[in-house]
């Protein structure tokens, strides 16, 4: 279902014509309202005076519905004499039963009631039912706006977070100046988060819901990323074996570059004795690359690869950590392989 609001002032045929092209418009109400139903007509056919004047003639009949199909522009119109607001309350709970909406709603009413009902606060009392029900029928709830509100206020927790991690550790601000930052947001931010907790079991449930699981895959992942590190450092060749194999390494050496990637900063990791045992050759250089983030922007290219050599000279193996600022995009770049086997 789906509703348009008429915010335009209408003052050529073609914008009205438009907007209702292939409509279903109801227009229901009050005088007023039918009002509103004789100038949405008369902009659509205001260039058929005789069948305008049918029109007036049908549509002010004493307390009665009204219909119309204009088959140029392919709409249909309903006008249903609904004064009171509690006549609109039930139009609307009809079209919820039904499931059947129109695509353009207009409503209008309380004069009938200035007019004709003693009781001013009456009015008071039927508006806000005639709001529930017309939200209602929107495909929104008040709940997704709760579940936002929440979202949103912890988002702005977190990132004032960040940037104060940003402050202290990029920056290098003053330690004090640093704190001050967060001090000022949080108690701005809190009092909003304190307002949202209270929607937490009307729709703000869900974002935290989300957030718990996504914050329980990325622990899950974190963990087994240490403990997978942990497993390759506790597995590493040691230095004494590789001695022991020679420097052939217990298999054929051809000329070329091999280059294998892990996370160890020291020794030879266990993926390397695999190697030896899998392929029948394996090249007379090897290089084990460790890539390292650090917390500036950019690594000068000159600082980027440090070099050691692994175990004896004629061994020809070296480890290459290679060092990247924060502002390092991770893509697949050959200039930085080529830099690499240069360096």
């Amino acid at each position: 279902m789906y509703f348009h609001l008429i915010l335009l002032h209408f003052s050529k045929e073609p914008d009205a014509s438009y907007l209702v092209n292939s409509s279903w418009v109801l227009i229901a109400g009050d005088p007023q309202a039918r009002l509103f139903t004789i100038s949405l007509l008369n902009l659509l056919l205001g260039s058929e005076p005789q069948r305008m004047d049918s029109v007036k003639t049908a549509l002010f009949k004493r307390h009665s519905n009204y219909n119309i199909s204009v088959d140029e522009i392919g709409m249909k119109l309903d006008f249903v004499w609904a004064p009171y607001v509690l006549n609109l309350t039930h139009l609307l709970t009809d079209f919820k039963t039904k499931k059947k909406y129109p695509d353009v709603m207009v409503m209008g009413a309380g004069l009938w009631h200035m007019l004709h009902v003693s009781n001013p606060s009456d009015y008071e009392l039927v508006l806000p039912r005639l709001k529930s029900s017309l939200v209602s029928l929107f495909p929104f709830s008040t709940d997704i706006s709760n579940a936002y509100g929440i979202a949103e206020v912890v988002v702005m927790l977190v990132t004032t977070a960040l940037v104060t991690l940003v402050m202290l550790l990029i920056w290098q601000t003053n330690l004090l100046m640093a704190l001050c930052f967060p001090l000022l947001f949080w108690s701005i931010e809190l009092i909003y988060f304190s307002a949202v907790l209270l929607k937490v079991m009307e729709g703000g449930w869900l974002p935290l819901v989300f957030a718990t699981f996504f914050l329980t895959v990325m622990y899950i992942w974190h963990y087994g990323s240490v403990l997978k590190y942990h497993s390759e450092v506790r597995e590493k060749i040691s230095m004494d074996f590789m001695i022991e194999l020679g420097s052939k390494l217990g298999t054929v050496r051809v000329l070329g570059i091999g280059l294998l990637y892990n996370k160890l900063v020291h020794g030879i990791p266990s993926i390397f004795g695999q190697f030896l045992l899998s392929l029948p050759v394996i090249h007379s250089t090897i290089v084990f690359v460790c890539i390292k983030y650090v917390p500036i922007p950019v690594v000068p290219q000159e600082e980027r690869f440090l070099f050691r050599r692994i175990g004896p000279k004629d061994y020809h193996i070296f480890r290459c950590i290679a060092r990247y600022g924060y502002k390092y995009v991770q893509k697949e770049d050959h200039h930085a392989f080529e830099q690499l086997v240069q360096s």
